[in-house]
């Protein structure tokens, strides 16, 4: 009896903490990255640098309708963690199978936490409704299907007038200081794509951000995401001599976004070749 209280502390104490690392490491990563460049190690040997993943495991089904996702990752998921944890009563699992799939569950339950706190409101009366019922204590909501479109413009929600909601149509970002800082920003972004390359944050491009190796040349090229790609890409830097000091790439469905830093001027010949590739759809030289 002893014995088996135990184990079961060990396996609730194994799944408490796999959740509480990944909420505490994916906080820091989001404190520290986001909307930064990355930051670079050993040579940009080791790189860390803020993504966030709308899909499944590796990206799968990033690219899917927000609504077919959202069934998928969200009720799906949910279902089939459930589903484990009752084959695993039905079948009696013990020992590192129980251990190796209680930590499984216990990553997938964190993931599905992210997914479910970044839900929205569909029926905004039923919503005031279980308030004043009491069924939820209070409510916070920031988004609506209709807002001021300007100044003097009424706000019109159903959830006006409860004393335990909050109410805020995107004015955060409606501040003296928020429209500097995203003007900052924004001018930072673009400033950051022109000089360097870099597409940190971007909503069409893999997000790269590649620090320039010291007397270097650097090619940005956009491709078609096809296999063989880079390797008849780096074979046109190996026909003209060109050794690659640093190379970062990134593919999106079906477009892939390569920064590449070589040692060597770039001929004009060589530059023709690479646009001439069919994979190529545009070259740049900074």
């Amino acid at each position: 009896m002893v014995i088996r209280v135990s184990a079961q502390f060990v396996l609730a104490l194994a799944i408490v903490l796999t959740i509480g690392c990944d909420r505490v490491t994916k906080h820091v990563a989001t404190a520290a990255l986001a909307g930064t460049g990355g930051h670079s190690f050993l040579a940009d040997t080791v790189r860390l640098q803020y993504a966030e993943n709308t899909g499944g495991f590796l990206g799968v089904g990033g690219d899917l309708h927000p609504g077919i996702r959202t069934s998928v990752f969200t009720g799906a998921t949910g279902a089939m963690l459930l589903g484990m944890i009752a084959a695993a009563i039905r079948w009696r699992v013990r020992g590192v199978a129980l251990l190796g799939l209680a930590l499984f569950v216990a990553g997938g339950a964190s993931n599905w936490i992210d997914r479910l706190a970044r839900g929205f409101v569909v029926d905004y009366a039923a919503l005031r409704r279980h308030i004043e019922a009491g069924h939820i204590a209070g409510a916070a909501v920031d988004v609506f299907p209709k807002e001021p479109k300007g100044r003097g413009d009424e706000f019109v929600s159903e959830l006006r007038g409860l004393d335990n909601v909050i109410l805020t149509p995107h004015i955060g970002g409606s501040t003296e200081e928020a429209q500097q800082d995203i003007g900052r920003f924004v001018a930072g972004k673009f400033r950051d794509f022109v000089l360097d390359g870099a597409t940190a944050m971007s909503v069409n491009l893999p997000g790269l951000a590649l620090p320039q190796a010291p007397d270097t040349s650097r090619l940005i090229l956009i491709h078609r995401n096809v296999p063989g790609v880079m390797a008849t890409v780096n074979g046109v830097f190996a026909e003209h001599k060109v050794n690659v000091e640093a190379q970062l790439l990134g593919t999106r469905g079906e477009y892939g976004y390569v920064v590449t830093d070589v040692d060597a001027s770039l001929t004009d010949e060589m530059l023709d070749e690479l646009r001439a590739l069919p994979e190529t759809v545009r070259l740049r030289l900074l």
